[in-house]
Parts: C-alpha cells; structure tokens; sequence
C-alpha cells in the first residue's frame, strides 16, 4: 500500500479536517464599517463554516489574507497555509468563493495545483464544485467567468477614468499639494480635487528654489524634508518625508500648472494651479541644462551658492574648492579679466552673510505697527471686496435672464442655431470669468494677509534664527528673503530683497531712524529722493554704514510708503 493510499485510509477513519482561506484584495474593503473587519470578512466566516458543518469537517484554522498580492507565490498567507497543511493533517481547504481565492484561470489553476499535490481538496462555500468531472467542469467555468468578468470590470474603469480626465477631473489618487475630497452637488456628493493648505506652499517653495539654479534635486529635497515636506498618508502607510525621486516626478509634472494627464494624453485640469507656467518653464530649463537632467548632485554646493553677486561689476560669484578643501568664492569676471574682485573665503563670507541680517532687524514694537496699519488697509479692501461681489453677482443675474432669452428663441427662423451658440457662448465665457473673479476676491486678501504675517514672523530677531540654522536651513531663510547679496572684501554691501521683504525691510529701515511709518508733507519730496550713485559701474549698489543696506527700492522708503495689497 503506497503511502498516499494509507493516508486516505487513516482520514476514512477519523473526522474530517479543514482550514478556511478568508481574502481582500484592498485593505479599504475592511474599513468601511463600525466592524474593524468591515462587512466582507464576517461575511466570508460565516459563508465558510456553514460549509464545514455540511462537510462534517472540524475547522482547524483561518488564514486571512488582507491587501496582499494577486498570484498565490507572493501572498504571504498562502504560502503559510501551505506550510501548515504539510505539517497537519488536513481534508479541505474551503473558500468563500472561487473569485474571491482568484480573478484569473492562470492563478486559480496555480493555486489548484499547489493545494492538490499538498493532498487537499478545494471546497467553495457558495460554488458546487467538487473533484468530480462535473464539478471540475463548472470549476473551469467559473474560473474563466470570474476572469472575464475582473478583465471587463477594468475596461469600464478605464473608460470611466479616461473619460474623467477628459473633462478635466483628475483620475485616482490626488498628486502631493492636493487632497481627495468630496463635494456637495445638486444634492449628491462629488469626488473632486481640492488644495492641501499644509503641503501646498511648500510645494510652491519647491518650484521657486529649484527655478534658481542653485539647487540640485539632492539639496532640494533635504530642505523640503527640513521644511517638513511628507507625503500623504494613504492606508496602512504612513506620511513619510518626501523622497528625491518623488521630488523630480514632481518637478517635472504639468499637474502643477493646470494639465491632467490619462493613458498617453493630456487635458485642461479643473483642479487649481500652484505655479504659473512661466515659472515651471523655467523649472524645466534648469533640469535640462544640469548634468542627467539635474539627477546628478554637483560638486562644489555651498550653501551660498547662487546668491552672492560681485559688488564691484555686478556678476555672479562662484564657489571652487582648492587643496585641502579650501572653499573660497570668485568673480566670474576674473575670467576675461574684466573684474579685480579678489578670491573670498568662504569663511569669510558666511560670518559677513550672518552679520548681514543685523540690518534686517528692527524694534519690538515694529511688527505692532505695520500689522495695525495693514488692517486698517485690509478693512478697506474687505469693504471694496464686498462691494465688486454685489457687482458681480448683479451681472451674474442679468447674463442668467440673457440666457434665458436666447433659450426662448430656439426654433425661431430669424434667429439660427450657429447665430444662438455663439451668443450663448459669449455669456457662458463672461459667466465663467466672473465665478473665477468671484472665487479669488475672499483668497486674494487671506493671501496678501497670511504672507505678510510670515514675512513679520522671519523678521522677529532674524540674526538670532539664522545662528541656530543648520545649512540647509540657512540656504532656505536666505532665499526666502534675499534675491540677491552684493558682497566685496569688507562684507555685504547690499541686496535685493524677494517679496514682501522688499517692501517690509526698507520700511523696518525707515521706522528704526524715524519712529514712524510716515513723514511730514513738506519733507516727503526730499526724503523720497533717490540717493546719488558714485559707484563707476552703473549697476553697482551704494555702500552703506552698519544699520543701512541698499535695495531696488532706495536707502529708504518714501516717507508717504504705504502698505498694499498690489501684488497679491
């Protein structure tokens, strides 16, 4: 007798055993209840030892199978079932249906053979399958039903989330900046796209400090990990610092800007832009122009590369390494002999930058009065807004009524199909930019507030935030405030200042000498006069003594500056 054979008969002589195989193949399906197994799991349990009972058979074990692989060779749970039964003594394997084991007849066949030649029988708790030839044969059938219909359940998906980016939704999971949500519509709720207020602007930031230059995706990346960048939680995963990889995917998505992109084509997004096209244009240069399309870090990468300008021709400054890792900075103009800039240290440099931001802080009592003084224009503007929203909701009806009329006149001779299309077309076009005006009203002024409260935060002792910076921070705040440093043998000699430090720092200046925003009328033509130039090359900046520093705007602001929100 083969031992196969008194196998059979020792399993003749004793109750039957068996182990269930229970399966999801997302873990969504069990968070969709109070139930932390959801509604499938204790329906699959219940389905799979109904079946037991029938059998007569004991059920010795369940293995359960959450989110994991479809073929049988990377399912974890699988292979330890299969581990189990060549250790136990075991009849059936029971499943709650054949497409829930398998959605295709390759894996079922796979899964079949690995259970049979165990020594166990497959047994579908809602399928009358069984090792007779009929049985066989309807296991065949549905096996191929269950792939047919897993292969015409995608094509539909396909089509649906094709279709959706065609009208300019965005299919699947929202890119990092974004968040899935779901919107009230004519009383059903809608998926849609909305702005991630946490990951946006730094997204922004991404763009903006990459356009520069002075970046590689490696440098990018730590400070955007620095700046606490992650990406969304998603499931069982959770938000992890953003990856160099995901950095340049990101860069180089025109998601960004407005597009949605769907099986090789490409579609006006309705989802918000964060950038401007110029802006990722100019992304894309930099990416192209540096080595592996920017893929490749550089050599020499001091955090002040890219900012520091010669004081004396008004070219950049470039970092090199001599022997024994000494960093100093030179003119480009050293080149054609066109400047007499000497080599800097870069030592050297780091201590004049730090020493710098003494002149871009100002008294206590500085931040008090600019925030009072921006709302009180920030009232006014609220006021102007409400008064453009009655306007424009005040057209928004009348274009209604036009519409209404051009409707009326479908059907009548002297007034053509191609002739009331256009005219409604014209209305709907008007329509549309007036809801986008409308809908930018309200976030123009939380914009123009939010930036100018940041810019006041930075400007609260920024020399003693830069000391405690690490390098990578450092290259940060500098970016953030200056767009430009003009330097020479002695130190900083100047800069041009990003938005809205080019108006806060001039007018910090002018409340530091002054004690007020403002100035008497007779004065303002002469304290609003431009301050000579001496300088021999027309675009070098005035030195100034400690306390001062130069920018695009003056030594100082006109005494009638004010606050406003151009720009925002």
């Amino acid at each position: 007798m083969t031992k196969r054979a008194r196998k059979e008969q020792r399993r003749a002589r004793r109750r039957k055993k068996a182990v269930v195989y229970l399966r999801v193949s997302t873990l969504k399906q069990v968070k969709r209840e109070f139930n932390p197994e959801g509604l499938s799991l204790p329906q699959q349990r219940e389905a799979v030892k109904a079946k037991a009972e029938s059998l007569d058979a004991d059920v010795e074990y369940e293995f359960l199978e959450k989110g994991s692989a479809q073929t049988v060779d990377k399912r974890t749970e699988f292979q330890a079932m299969l581990a189990y039964i060549k250790e136990h003594d075991i009849d059936y394997v029971i499943v709650d249906s054949l497409s829930r084991a398998n959605r295709n007849r390759f894996d079922d066949a796979m899964m079949i053979l690995a259970l049979r030649n165990a020594g166990v029988e497959v047994v579908s708790a809602t399928e009358p399958i069984d090792e007779t030839p009929a049985g066989q044969l309807l296991h065949g059938i549905l096996a191929a039903v269950n792939e047919f219909r897993v292969k015409s359940d995608g094509i539909d998906i396909g089509r649906k989330m094709a279709f959706k980016a065609s009208i300019g939704g965005t299919p699947g999971r929202a890119k990092i900046g974004y968040r899935n949500v779901r919107e009230d519509f004519e009383g059903r709720q809608v998926a849609t796209i909305a702005i991630d207020e946490e990951r946006a602007p730094l997204v922004r930031l991404a763009f903006e400090l990459y356009a520069t230059g002075t970046y590689t995706l490696d440098t990018l990346t730590e400070v955007l990990q620095d700046a606490g960048l992650t990406t969304r939680p998603f499931g069982e995963f959770p938000a992890r610092p953003i990856s160099r990889a995901k950095v340049g995917a990101m860069l180089r998505d025109r998601y960004y800007i407005g597009y949605v992109e769907f099986a090789g084509n490409e579609y006006q997004g309705r989802h918000a832009k964060l950038i401007t096209p110029e802006l990722f244009h100019r992304v894309q240069e930099v990416m192209d122009s540096q080595s592996g399309s920017g893929t490749r870090n550089r050599k020499h990468n001091h955090y002040l590369k890219g900012m520091l300008w010669c004081h004396r021709c008004g070219r950049r400054l470039v970092v090199s390494v001599a022997k024994g890792s000494y960093e100093y900075y030179f003119c480009v103009g050293r080149r054609d002999k066109s400047c007499n800039l000497p080599y800097l240290s870069a030592a050297d440099l780091e201590q004049h930058v730090a020493e710098h931001y003494a002149t871009v802080s100002f008294p206590a009592d500085f931040r008090a009065v600019v925030e009072k003084t921006f709302s009180e224009q920030l009232d006014n503007a609220i006021v102007a807004s409400t008064d453009m929203r009655d306007k424009i909701n005040t057209r928004l009806g009348e274009l209604a009524v036009k519409e209404d009329n051009y409707l009326e006149l479908v059907g009548n001779p002297a007034w053509p199909k191609e002739k009331l299309t256009a005219k409604m077309q014209e209305v709907r076009d008007e329509r549309d930019k007036l809801l986008t005006q409308l809908d930018g009203l309200d976030a123009d002024l939380k914009v123009a507030r939010d930036v100018i409260a940041a810019a006041l935060t930075l400007l609260d002792q920024p020399q003693r935030l830069y000391a405690k910076c690490n390098e990578a921070r450092r290259k940060l705040l500098n970016a953030t405030i200056f767009t430009k440093l003009r330097v020479d043998v002695d130190g900083v000699t100047g800069e041009e200042l990003a938005e809205p430090f080019d108006m806060l720092v001039p007018l910090g200046r002018y409340y530091t000498h002054n004690g007020t925003l403002t100035a008497p009328d007779e004065t303002a033509d002469a304290q609003s006069a431009e301050p000579e130039n001496d300088c021999d090359q027309p675009d070098r900046l005035t030195t100034v003594p400690a306390g001062h520093s130069s920018n695009k705007h003056g030594l100082v602001p006109p005494v009638r500056f004010e606050l406003t929100l151009d720009g925002f």
